[in-house]
Protein backbone atom coordinates (compact mmCIF):
# COMPACT_ATOMS: atom_id res chain seq x y z
CA UNK A 1 0.00 0.00 0.00
CA UNK A 2 0.85 3.59 -0.74
CA UNK A 3 2.90 5.24 2.54
CA UNK A 4 2.37 8.95 3.67
CA UNK A 5 4.64 10.92 1.62
CA UNK A 6 6.29 13.16 4.71
CA UNK A 7 9.09 10.88 5.49
CA UNK A 8 10.08 13.46 8.45
CA UNK A 9 6.49 13.76 9.82
CA UNK A 10 6.12 10.28 9.87
CA UNK A 11 9.42 9.14 11.25
CA UNK A 12 8.30 11.80 14.16
CA UNK A 13 4.94 10.38 14.39
CA UNK A 14 6.52 6.76 14.44
CA UNK A 15 9.09 8.16 17.29
CA UNK A 16 5.93 9.42 19.54
CA UNK A 17 4.68 6.46 19.65
CA UNK A 18 7.28 4.18 20.48
CA UNK A 19 8.20 6.53 23.47
CA UNK A 20 4.57 7.00 24.86
CA UNK A 21 3.24 3.30 24.51
CA UNK A 22 6.40 0.77 24.71
CA UNK A 23 5.73 -0.93 27.19
CA UNK A 24 7.90 -3.48 29.45
CA UNK A 25 7.48 -7.37 27.93
CA UNK A 26 6.40 -8.79 31.10
CA UNK A 27 4.09 -5.99 33.03
CA UNK A 28 1.41 -6.62 35.17
CA UNK A 29 -1.90 -7.82 33.29
CA UNK A 30 -3.90 -4.98 34.77
CA UNK A 31 -0.95 -2.16 35.16
CA UNK A 32 -0.71 1.00 32.42
CA UNK A 33 2.26 -0.82 30.80
CA UNK A 34 0.00 -3.91 30.27
CA UNK A 35 -2.63 -1.26 28.74
CA UNK A 36 0.45 0.89 26.65
CA UNK A 37 1.11 -2.66 25.67
CA UNK A 38 -2.03 -3.68 23.81
CA UNK A 39 -2.51 -0.04 22.09
CA UNK A 40 1.16 -0.28 20.78
CA UNK A 41 0.43 -3.80 19.42
CA UNK A 42 -2.92 -2.60 18.00
CA UNK A 43 -1.24 0.64 16.09
CA UNK A 44 1.93 -1.59 14.86
CA UNK A 45 -0.86 -4.38 13.25
CA UNK A 46 -2.98 -2.07 12.23
CA UNK A 47 -0.54 0.09 10.18
CA UNK A 48 1.13 -3.12 8.45
CA UNK A 49 -2.70 -4.10 7.75
CA UNK A 50 -2.31 -7.28 9.57
CA UNK A 51 -5.81 -8.07 10.15
CA UNK A 52 -6.08 -10.74 12.22
CA UNK A 53 -3.53 -9.59 14.49
CA UNK A 54 -5.16 -6.38 14.58
CA UNK A 55 -8.67 -8.64 15.84
CA UNK A 56 -6.78 -10.22 18.25
CA UNK A 57 -6.84 -7.07 20.11
CA UNK A 58 -10.35 -6.47 20.60
CA UNK A 59 -12.67 -7.58 23.35
CA UNK A 60 -15.75 -9.66 21.86
CA UNK A 61 -18.53 -7.26 22.49
CA UNK A 62 -16.20 -4.16 22.09
CA UNK A 63 -18.11 -1.14 20.95
CA UNK A 64 -16.91 1.62 18.04
CA UNK A 65 -18.28 4.96 18.12
CA UNK A 66 -17.75 6.17 14.53
CA UNK A 67 -16.72 10.16 14.12
CA UNK A 68 -19.48 12.47 13.12
CA UNK A 69 -22.20 11.29 14.76
CA UNK A 70 -22.84 8.10 12.50
CA UNK A 71 -23.87 6.15 15.28
CA UNK A 72 -22.07 3.21 17.33
CA UNK A 73 -21.44 -0.57 16.79
CA UNK A 74 -20.94 -3.43 18.78
CA UNK A 75 -19.34 -6.75 18.31
CA UNK A 76 -16.12 -7.46 16.84
CA UNK A 77 -18.23 -9.06 13.45
CA UNK A 78 -19.36 -5.11 12.83
CA UNK A 79 -15.65 -3.65 14.18
CA UNK A 80 -14.34 -6.09 11.40
CA UNK A 81 -15.86 -4.22 8.48
CA UNK A 82 -14.51 -0.66 9.69
CA UNK A 83 -11.17 -2.73 10.23
CA UNK A 84 -11.08 -4.74 6.70
CA UNK A 85 -12.41 -0.45 4.92
CA UNK A 86 -8.80 1.02 6.65
CA UNK A 87 -6.56 -2.13 5.46
CA UNK A 88 -7.82 -1.82 1.41
CA UNK A 89 -7.72 2.03 1.92
CA UNK A 90 -4.16 1.33 3.40
CA UNK A 91 -4.76 3.64 6.40
CA UNK A 92 -2.08 4.38 9.07
CA UNK A 93 -2.69 5.74 11.88
CA UNK A 94 0.11 7.60 14.54
CA UNK A 95 -1.27 8.85 17.98
CA UNK A 96 0.58 11.48 19.85
CA UNK A 97 0.38 12.98 23.41
CA UNK A 98 -1.13 9.80 24.36
CA UNK A 99 -2.15 9.74 28.62
CA UNK A 100 -3.64 7.16 30.41
CA UNK A 101 -6.43 7.17 32.86
CA UNK A 102 -7.53 3.80 35.16
CA UNK A 103 -11.44 4.16 36.07
CA UNK A 104 -13.42 1.63 37.14
CA UNK A 105 -14.22 0.01 33.48
CA UNK A 106 -10.19 -0.18 32.58
CA UNK A 107 -7.77 2.05 30.98
CA UNK A 108 -8.62 5.05 29.17
CA UNK A 109 -6.68 6.55 26.73
CA UNK A 110 -6.26 10.09 26.03
CA UNK A 111 -4.92 11.91 22.98
CA UNK A 112 -3.27 15.25 21.80
CA UNK A 113 -4.46 13.70 18.55
CA UNK A 114 -3.95 11.63 15.69
CA UNK A 115 -2.03 11.48 12.31
CA UNK A 116 -3.58 9.48 9.68
CA UNK A 117 -2.80 9.33 5.83
CA UNK A 118 -4.97 6.24 3.52
CA UNK A 119 -5.23 6.34 0.15
CA UNK A 120 -8.88 7.87 0.24
CA UNK A 121 -7.71 11.06 1.71
CA UNK A 122 -4.77 10.84 -0.82
CA UNK A 123 -6.94 11.12 -3.48
CA UNK A 124 -8.94 13.69 -2.42
CA UNK A 125 -5.92 15.94 -1.93
CA UNK A 126 -4.46 15.42 1.52
CA UNK A 127 -1.71 13.86 2.56
CA UNK A 128 -2.27 13.87 6.00
CA UNK A 129 -4.93 14.34 8.09
CA UNK A 130 -5.11 15.19 11.80
CA UNK A 131 -7.95 14.81 14.28
CA UNK A 132 -8.80 16.91 17.43
CA UNK A 133 -7.74 15.98 20.87
CA UNK A 134 -9.65 13.28 22.42
CA UNK A 135 -10.17 12.17 25.83
CA UNK A 136 -11.28 7.96 26.63
CA UNK A 137 -10.91 7.31 23.05
CA UNK A 138 -10.05 3.62 23.77
CA UNK A 139 -11.00 1.82 26.80
CA UNK A 140 -8.36 -1.24 27.74
CA UNK A 141 -9.48 -3.96 30.01
CA UNK A 142 -8.48 -7.51 30.94
CA UNK A 143 -5.82 -7.53 27.79
CA UNK A 144 -8.34 -6.31 25.38
CA UNK A 145 -9.73 -3.32 23.83
CA UNK A 146 -13.23 -3.03 24.76
CA UNK A 147 -13.92 0.60 23.41
CA UNK A 148 -13.06 2.72 20.78
CA UNK A 149 -14.46 6.39 20.42
CA UNK A 150 -13.20 7.45 16.67
CA UNK A 151 -11.92 11.69 17.14
CA UNK A 152 -13.29 14.12 15.16
CA UNK A 153 -11.07 15.38 11.93
CA UNK A 154 -10.14 19.03 12.27
CA UNK A 155 -12.07 21.73 10.68
CA UNK A 156 -10.16 21.70 7.30
CA UNK A 157 -9.98 18.11 7.02
CA UNK A 158 -13.85 17.69 7.24
CA UNK A 159 -14.41 21.13 4.66
CA UNK A 160 -12.40 19.25 2.77
CA UNK A 161 -13.79 15.96 2.44
CA UNK A 162 -17.27 17.34 2.65
CA UNK A 163 -17.03 19.46 -0.66
CA UNK A 164 -15.15 17.00 -2.31
CA UNK A 165 -17.65 13.76 -1.92
CA UNK A 166 -21.03 16.36 -2.16
CA UNK A 167 -18.61 17.68 -5.71
CA UNK A 168 -18.14 13.54 -6.56
CA UNK A 169 -21.36 12.71 -6.14
CA UNK A 170 -23.12 15.65 -8.53
CA UNK A 171 -20.51 14.40 -10.81
CA UNK A 172 -21.09 10.53 -10.56
CA UNK A 173 -24.72 11.73 -11.27
CA UNK A 174 -23.95 13.76 -14.49
CA UNK A 175 -21.06 12.35 -15.87
CA UNK A 176 -22.34 8.58 -16.94
CA UNK A 177 -19.38 7.44 -14.79
CA UNK A 178 -19.54 3.33 -14.48
CA UNK A 179 -18.53 3.72 -10.94
CA UNK A 180 -22.19 5.59 -10.50
CA UNK A 181 -24.48 2.74 -10.10
CA UNK A 182 -22.17 0.78 -7.69
CA UNK A 183 -20.93 3.81 -5.62
CA UNK A 184 -24.22 5.93 -5.47
CA UNK A 185 -26.63 4.79 -3.41
CA UNK A 186 -29.95 7.28 -2.16
CA UNK A 187 -28.29 10.12 -3.73
CA UNK A 188 -25.00 9.41 -1.68
CA UNK A 189 -21.55 7.81 -2.06
CA UNK A 190 -21.77 4.05 -0.57
CA UNK A 191 -18.59 4.00 0.79
CA UNK A 192 -17.65 0.94 2.62
CA UNK A 193 -15.73 -2.15 3.22
CA UNK A 194 -16.49 -3.40 -0.27
CA UNK A 195 -16.51 -0.04 -2.11
CA UNK A 196 -13.14 1.60 -0.91
CA UNK A 197 -11.14 1.10 -3.95
CA UNK A 198 -13.87 1.64 -6.68
CA UNK A 199 -14.27 4.53 -4.76
CA UNK A 200 -10.58 5.89 -4.94
CA UNK A 201 -10.77 5.25 -8.03
CA UNK A 202 -14.09 7.43 -8.96
CA UNK A 203 -12.40 10.19 -6.67
CA UNK A 204 -9.30 10.11 -9.47
CA UNK A 205 -11.43 10.22 -12.28
CA UNK A 206 -13.25 12.91 -11.27
CA UNK A 207 -10.60 15.30 -10.47
CA UNK A 208 -9.17 14.43 -13.40
CA UNK A 209 -11.79 15.61 -15.24
CA UNK A 210 -12.84 18.27 -13.48
CA UNK A 211 -9.41 19.72 -11.76
CA UNK A 212 -10.66 20.05 -8.76
CA UNK A 213 -8.66 21.09 -5.65
CA UNK A 214 -8.71 21.12 -1.60
CA UNK A 215 -8.25 24.82 -0.32
CA UNK A 216 -4.72 25.32 0.52
CA UNK A 217 -5.44 26.72 3.62
CA UNK A 218 -7.38 23.84 4.71
CA UNK A 219 -4.72 21.33 3.68
CA UNK A 220 -2.50 23.01 5.69
CA UNK A 221 -4.80 22.78 9.06
CA UNK A 222 -5.43 19.69 8.39
CA UNK A 223 -1.97 18.54 8.38
CA UNK A 224 -1.34 20.79 11.20
CA UNK A 225 1.93 23.20 11.50
CA UNK A 226 2.66 22.57 15.28
CA UNK A 227 3.62 18.51 15.21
Amino acid sequence: MPRPRNPDRRSLALACLTALLAAPLHAAPDSEAAARAVVARYFAVHNNHHLDDVMAQYAENATFTLSMGRGTITGKAQVRKLEVFDAMAGSELHPFGARFERRADGWHMHLDGVLESSDVFRAMGLPIVRTRPIESTMIIRDGRITAVVQPELHAGCTRTMLAGLAALTTWLQTSKSPYADLLLANGRINLNETTVLETIAAIQSWRAASGWQPVPADIAQCAGTDF
